[in-house]
C-alpha cells in the first residue's frame, strides 16, 4: 500500500468516527442557517443605514448562506459532485470575506465597481496574493478540478467509481471552509463597524456548534481533500 493509500485509509477511519461525524454535520447545518440569517439581517441594516460596505457584506453573506444550505441538501442525498461545485464557489466567497475583513473600503468597491473592474480587482489569484499565503494555490486548483469547469479528475466524486470520494469527505471539506468563512464574515462585519446589526442568538449558535465540532473532530484541522492534490489519477 502506498503512502497516499495509507493516508487515505487513515482519513476514512476518522471520517467514520460517530461523534466526530455528528459534530461535523451539525456544524455545517447550523453555520449554513446562521449565514442565511445574518445575511438577511445585514441586508435590512445596510438599507436602513444607507451604507454600501454593509450592503456588500450582506450580499456576500446571503450568497454564502445559499451556497452552504444547498451544499448541505446535496450531501444529505449523497450528491458529492454537486456539493463540490457549490463548495468551490464558497472558496471564492471566503476570499472576498477575507478582503472585506482587512479593508471595508474593498467591500464598497466590490458592490459599486463595473464588471470589468470586478474581474480585474477580485480575481481569485489576485485575492490569494493579497492574503499573503492564507489561501493556497494548490487548494484552489483542487477545488476547481473537482467542482469547477467539467474535468475528468472529478470522476472520483461520481457514484460507482473505485476509490470514489463520497459525501463523508465533502462534509469535512464543507465544515472546514464554513469555519474559516464564518470567522472572516465576523471580522468583516467588525471592520465595517456593523456588529450591532448581528443577530446574537444565531451567532451564538454558530459559535457553539463550530466549537463543539473542533473539540470532537481531529479533522477540524486542514484537510482531507489535500490527499487529492496533484494526484495523477
Amino acid at each position: 500500500m502506498s503512502t497516499r493509500d495509507e493516508l487515505r485509509h487513515g482519513l476514512e477511519t476518522l471520517l467514520d468516527a460517530p461523534e466526530a461525524r455528528r459534530a461535523r454535520e451539525d456544524a455545517c447545518r447550523v453555520t449554513a442557517a446562521g449565514l442565511a440569517t445574518v445575511g438577511e439581517t445585514l441586508l435590512v441594516g445596510g438599507w436602513l443605514l444607507r451604507d454600501d460596505a454593509a450592503r456588500a457584506i450582506a450580499v456576500l453573506v446571503q450568497v454564502a448562506g445559499e451556497l452552504a444550505g444547498s451544499a448541505v441538501t446535496l450531501l444529505d442525498s449523497e450528491r458529492a459532485y454537486g456539493a463540490a461545485v457549490l463548495i468551490r464557489q464558497l472558496v471564492e466567497v471566503e476570499y472576498l470575506a477575507y478582503c472585506f475583513s482587512t479593508d471595508s473600503a474593498l467591500a464598497e468597491q466590490w458592490l459599486t465597481s463595473a464588471q470589468e473592474d470586478l474581474r480585474r480587482l477580485f480575481q481569485p489569484a489576485a485575492m490569494r496574493r493579497r492574503s499573503g499565503g492564507i489561501f493556497r494555490d494548490e487548494e484552489y486548483w483542487t477545488h476547481c478540478e473537482l467542482g469547477g469547469h467539467p474535468n475528468p479528475k472529478a470522476r472520483v466524486l461520481l457514484p460507482g467509481r473505485e476509490g470514489a470520494v463520497d459525501a463523508r469527505w465533502m462534509w469535512a471539506d464543507l465544515a472546514q471552509h464554513l469555519d474559516r468563512l464564518w470567522s472572516f464574515v465576523m471580522d468583516a462585519v467588525t471592520a465595517a463597524d456593523f456588529g450591532r446589526a448581528l443577530p446574537e442568538d444565531s451567532c451564538s449558535e454558530v459559535t457553539e456548534s463550530l466549537g463543539a465540532w473542533r473539540a470532537a473532530d481531529i479533522l477540524a484541522t486542514r484537510m482531507p481533500l489535500a490527499v487529492l492534490e496533484n494526484d495523477a489519477d
